[in-house]
């Protein structure tokens, strides 16, 4: 069964041992791969070149502030571009196994968070 993660959430509280923790994120992988699975939904070519750390943090850094003067959303944060550099290799097989868990695949996640974007005006650029 494919779910959310708050579906995910909601249908397993109470499930699995007391005290335990469940990873419910799938497989790890890296930036590059969201970038080049992006652009297969997309439509759109892959990025060609990789934003160094300090301009990805700076970049986050201004996103915020603009965000809180305007009270508006911001794309990137930086505990996000904090989190990339870190590449944290972590598991959801415990899940798995415990509590029948099943992640939705990178491309079916990105095609709805299009998606989502697309709908509400928030996506400007060729989109097939």
């Amino acid at each position: 069964m494919r779910t959310t993660m708050a579906a995910g959430v909601r249908r397993n509280a109470g499930r699995g041992s007391p005290g335990s923790m469940y990873i419910l994120g799938g497989p790890f992988t890296t930036l590059a791969r969201v970038a080049d699975t992006l652009a297969q939904v997309t439509g759109l070519p892959a990025p060609a070149w990789r934003m160094p750390y300090v301009v990805a943090r700076a970049y986050a850094t201004a996103s915020e502030a603009r965000a809180r003067i305007t009270r508006a959303d911001t794309l990137v944060t930086v505990a996000a571009v904090r989190l990339m550099r870190v590449e944290l290799r972590a598991s959801s097989n415990k899940a798995l196994r415990e509590l029948r868990w099943r992640y939705r695949p990178l491309i079916d996640t990105l095609r709805y968070e299009v998606d989502w974007y697309r709908t509400r005006g928030r996506v400007r650029g060729m989109y097939r």
